[in-house]
């Protein structure tokens, strides 16, 4: 083994000289600071070493022996300095690499690309995930028309719908919890069936709140269609009985449930609420057993995804929308790619 010094001004430089002199196999066995020779100068002392390997032949260390011990040191005589072999250097060009992405990162980054484009429309995570890979299946998922399209098919797909023509063999009772837009919706559907050529009723089981069945009756008289208490058993032939029911309480059974036996029951839910309040309303109502919802106030919010979450979650089928709360605002019967597109704002 053969040990030297090295002293520079700089740990970097003495460890220049350490590679210059000994090779980049030396081995480094001390580093020190060390008074220099001028006025508040300090420099650093390396200590290294060069091991040969024992299958190499052992050999004076005369000038010219030197050269075999010590290849990368400069001499005098350039005769027996030795001829050094081409190094090949072995490397990955990183910028090339950052520039041409695998094709599975890059098939990752467009799925998180994806998935979270539905995330901003107020999906949760785990119905963006799944659209997404949905979407990922059928094609290209850069931007475009067709992507656009098979985003609205991948939500129609996910969704049922219940059509009016379903539920009007019955009476039609509209069930929700404290201000979710029971009367009013009840209202824009008597108006929608009567435009539809039906013969319209209200009726009211709200006898909880002041003045709800006089509320009910002046609404019928104000849309010109008749108002019925107490005759709530079945609708006559031809005649479709619409009928408003008190706030619904999540704790215990009313009084008035019993009443919507044998009656098409369609559970309105305020769409401003949280998700996490809606599922809650859904399980708690679900002793109603309602054959469709409708949402209402979806004029007020932008991030529509949590109608599809409350479907898929609830397995209910979609009646439809309400998007003011103003009874003159018609009521919204949606296909389920139309709400695709609306829950995704590519129409109205």
């Amino acid at each position: 083994m053969f040990v030297k010094k090295f002293e520079a001004p700089t740990l970097e430089q003495a460890l220049t000289l350490v590679k210059k002199e000994l090779g980049p196999d030396a081995l480094v066995l001390s580093t020190d600071k060390k008074q220099g020779k001028w006025f508040r100068s300090q420099n650093v002392e390396v200590v290294a070493a060069f091991e040969k390997k024992q299958a190499e032949k052992e050999v004076n260390f005369a000038e010219e022996d030197l050269a075999q011990v010590f290849p990368y040191r400069k001499y005098r005589d350039a005769v027996a300095q030795p001829k050094k072999k081409p190094r090949v250097e072995q490397y990955i060009d990183i910028a090339e690499s950052e520039a041409k992405p695998s094709q599975a990162s890059t098939a990752t980054n467009a799925a998180g690309i994806l998935e979270k484009s539905f995330t901003v429309q107020g999906f949760s995570e785990e119905s963006a995930r799944q659209l997404a890979l949905r979407v990922a299946r059928q094609g290209s998922t850069t931007s475009g028309q067709g992507l656009a399209t098979r985003k609205i098919q991948a939500i129609a797909d996910g969704v049922r719908m219940m059509p009016i023509g379903q539920l009007v063999s019955r009476p039609i009772a509209v069930v929700g919890v404290a201000g979710c837009g029971k009367t009013t919706l009840l209202v824009k559907l008597a108006l929608c069936l009567k435009a539809d050529g039906r013969a319209v009723s209200l009726s009211s089981l709200d006898k909880r709140k002041v003045m709800a069945i006089g509320e009910m009756s002046a609404y019928a008289k104000f849309i010109s269609v008749p108002f019925e208490q107490g005759r709530l058993s079945e609708s006559k032939v031809g005649k479709c009985l619409l009928i408003d029911s008190p706030a619904c309480s999540l704790d215990g059974v009313e009084s008035w449930e019993p009443q919507l036996m044998e009656k098409s029951v369609v559970l309105v839910l305020d769409s401003t609420s949280r998700l996490e309040e809606l599922l809650r309303i859904v399980e708690k109502t679900a002793r109603f057993q309602p054959q469709a919802i409708a949402f209402t106030k979806t004029d007020l919010i932008s991030q529509r995804g949590v109608i599809y979450d409350v479907l898929r979650t609830s397995k209910t089928p979609l009646l439809g929308v309400s998007s003011s709360q103003s009874f003159r605002v018609p009521f919204n019967f949606l296909e389920a790619r139309a709400l695709a597109s609306f829950i995704l704002r590519t129409g109205s």
